[in-house]
């Protein structure tokens, strides 16, 4: 009896051990996974939010959608600090100190990426702004601060409250802070599948927005819903078996283009399937602007007059971040940089360039790059004889 009682103790012990270790390595593999946090907040609240217990959806998928709060408190307490109508923010002694310090001084603008991100975070939540542009930017904070979910929870409070908001780029063109937000959260719930977070359903719709006249907008929302998920179902199996039989083939080089019986269809490059993982590369010396022309033709430009393109071969990094390349810091180039990021395309597109034929191919044999020619194919209303604010056709003959 006694062993039997032994035996039991023994196997006990050992299924402990076994269920901790396992439980360790999972812990481990998120925690490896997730960014560090630059800092706590005050009030995170609860990661996932049932709106709906809280106020009214009405009107979803129209452009008479509105969200009714019905118990400002109880939302308050559950999206906490930072997202609309949390404002623990004022209670918070890093804000108060920081206050105090003249550290938050200045316009919200000034705070994109300082480097201490947790000031953007502090100044943005707290800006006198569109609430929409304050929404979304204090997300982008606590996005770049690595408090992901967070994050998540402050672009998806965008949808459902402000999803008609409409700010300018540095062109002055219209901007819909709601589409980006959607495409944030897709982003981030993927690359954080353990966050256990999901996106369903939402969609924003804006009719005539790509005539760069707000006031003839319309908005079609529905915002969707932010709901707790399995990291499976953020990244399910792929099935590609039923990618056998090609019906149609573009190109016949290096680059193709392939449709399956199943209506799929697959880019293919040297005879592999290739997703494009682009950076449109036009790089600006400090202290200009590409609209200003006095940008020099990059596959050219050498400013400290060594004999060898900047963008190229010169790029360093300033590891210190003191504006000075000291010894260690090295030239490496732009495109050393880009490959380890991972880029395997580079999206050049202005069409006024002679082409340095012999730096594309020193890209491409170096670094493996491809690149897209973008306004060639009418990209801008570049050479299909339209004008920019009607824009390329594509199904039109003429153009």
């Amino acid at each position: 009896m006694k062993k039997i009682i032994g035996l039991i103790v023994i196997t006990g012990i050992i299924i402990w051990i076994a269920v901790s270790v396992f439980f360790f390595a999972v812990n481990r593999t998120v925690n490896e996974s997730m960014p560090v946090h630059s800092f706590e907040l005050y009030e995170p609240g609860k990661n996932i939010v049932d709106y709906e217990k809280y106020g009214e959806f009405q009107n979803v998928g129209t452009e008479n959608y509105k969200y009714v709060v019905k118990d400002k408190k109880e939302l308050a307490d559950v999206v906490g600090e930072g997202i609309f109508p949390n404002t623990s923010i004022y209670k918070d002694p890093v804000y108060k100190q920081l206050v105090s310090d003249k550290k938050l001084n200045g316009s919200h603008w000034d705070f994109m990426y300082p480097k201490d991100i947790k000031l953007a975070f502090y100044k943005w939540a707290t800006a006198s702004e569109d609430p929409g542009v304050k929404q979304f930017y204090t997300a982008l904070a606590l996005e770049n601060a690595g408090l992901i979910a967070q994050a998540i929870k402050a672009y998806y409070a965008v949808l459902v409250h402000y999803p008609k908001t409409i700010s300018y780029t540095y062109w002055n063109t219209p901007w819909y802070p709601s589409k980006t937000a959607i495409a944030k959260i897709l982003y981030l719930t993927r690359k954080y599948p353990f966050l256990g977070m999901k996106l369903e359903g939402s969609s924003i719709d804006i009719e005539n927005g790509y005539n760069l006249d707000p006031l003839d907008d319309k908005f079609i929302v529905n915002p969707g819903k932010l709901k707790a998920c399995k990291p499976s179902e953020i990244i399910p199996h792929q099935d590609r078996s039923r990618l056998v039989q090609i019906e149609h083939q573009i190109g016949y080089g290096d680059v193709n283009l392939l449709k399956y019986k199943s209506g799929d269809w697959q880019f293919i490059v040297k005879g592999k399937p290739f997703i494009v993982k682009a950076v449109a590369y036009t790089p600006a010396k400090i202290g200009q602007s590409p609209d200003e022309g006095t940008l020099e033709d990059w596959m050219k430009a050498d400013y400290n007059n060594n004999g060898k393109i900047d963008g190229v071969y010169d790029i360093w990094v300033d590891k210190n971040k003191n504006n000075v390349q000291d010894i260690g810091e090295n030239p490496i180039g732009d495109f050393e940089l880009m490959k380890q990021m991972g880029v395997n395309t580079l999206r050049i597109y202005d069409h006024k360039i002679n082409y340095n034929k012999e730096v594309l191919r020193y890209l491409h044999e170096k670094y493996g790059l491809m690149f897209i020619m973008g306004d060639f194919f009418g990209a801008y209303a570049v050479g299909s004889g339209t004008s920019w604010y009607r824009g390329t056709k594509y199904d039109d003959p003429k153009h």
